[in-house]
């Protein structure tokens, strides 16, 4: 049998703390510790539901990660006015009607915006958003199809660090201030090659299955490799 599993964590804003419980991969309910003069007490944030949602905090601003609306993930973000919550959640940030489609990693909230990093054909993607509206989404541009890991941003920063690494670029770690509105990416530490990656050329395609399913392939090839089909190649899954 499975058993419950409660952990506590603390929110983006590194002020505020949550309780969370439920069953591994079933439905989760979320309380906020909040703290009164002799103790702490506990207010029910997401109860009684059948989906499964993860509740961050920035603020008066709360982040829900939810699953509530289509069985796959939807960021939320709602505001606490007069103490409370709005009675129901709707779709705010970065669903699919944005262009935004794929799997939701996570998110990070940096300053007044927050951060996806979304999936999408097994590609990392970043999305940037403002934090209070969901307005002015838009794309972080990567070196190029890869992954990502290790975001990070500190407190009161408009920063945010993270690893990439894909076939043609060892993992390299970048640095993007939100601030600029080109979110121009500075790499600050790659490690160390023996390859000369800048004649390499990494690319991501689609080649159909025998049963019509699209699948997506990576080409990794040197820049000169010609492409008329005569060039010895490796494929493996």
């Amino acid at each position: 049998p499975m058993l419950e599993s409660p952990w506590t964590y603390r929110a983006s804003d590194k002020q505020h703390y949550f309780i969370n419980r439920g069953m591994p991969y079933r439905e989760t309910e979320t309380f906020e510790l909040v703290r009164e003069k002799d103790g702490w007490s506990l207010e029910p944030v997401v109860t009684g539901a059948t989906d499964r949602t993860w509740v961050d905090r920035s603020g008066d601003f709360y982040i829900f990660n939810t699953d509530r609306f289509r069985g796959e993930r939807d960021i939320c973000v709602v505001r606490k006015t007069g103490g409370r919550l709005p009675a129901e959640l709707k779709r705010t940030h970065f669903h699919p009607d944005l262009g935004v489609g794929g799997v939701i990693e996570g998110t990070h909230v940096v300053g007044p915006w927050i951060v996806l990093h979304n999936k999408a054909n097994v590609v990392s993607e970043l999305w940037v958003s403002r934090l209070d509206d969901g307005s002015n989404a838009t794309q972080i541009e990567l070196p190029g199809p890869g992954t990502i890991s290790g975001i990070s941003t500190r407190a009161g920063d408009t920063r945010i660090w993270f690893r990439f690494e894909s076939y043609s670029t060892p993992p390299t770690t970048y640095v993007c201030d939100l601030a600029d509105p080109h979110h121009t990416l500075k790499s600050e530490q790659q490690l160390p090659t023996t390859i000369a990656v800048d004649d390499l050329v990494s690319e991501q395609t689609t080649y159909k299955s025998k049963d019509g399913t699209d699948v997506p392939i990576f080409i990794l090839r040197h820049k000169d490799t010609p492409l008329d089909g005569t060039a010895p190649t490796v494929l493996y899954g």
